[in-house]
């Protein structure tokens, strides 16, 4: 990653934002919004996961159920 500043807008304020949820998904914009990735490659997909600090991704609970949740026929 360049040696460069960033900021990531978490909002709205009034939501609590705690844990390890939201790294993946920042992960995920960042190295799209630096070209590691072509930002098509996770445009209208849900991400669902923990990023481990040594960029492994961790298992989570309640990813079927999540899945399940997002399928394309529940969109209608």
């Amino acid at each position: 990653m360049p040696p460069k500043k960033v900021t990531v807008n978490l909002a709205p304020a009034d939501i609590p934002k705690e844990g390890s949820h939201f790294d993946l998904p920042i992960a995920l914009g960042l190295m799209a919004a630096l070209g590691a990735i072509p930002p098509d490659a996770i445009a209208d997909h849900v991400v669902i996961g923990e990023l481990n600090l040594d960029g492994t991704l961790a298992a989570i609970a309640g990813a079927l159920p999540a899945a399940v949740a997002q399928t394309p026929w529940e969109k209608a």
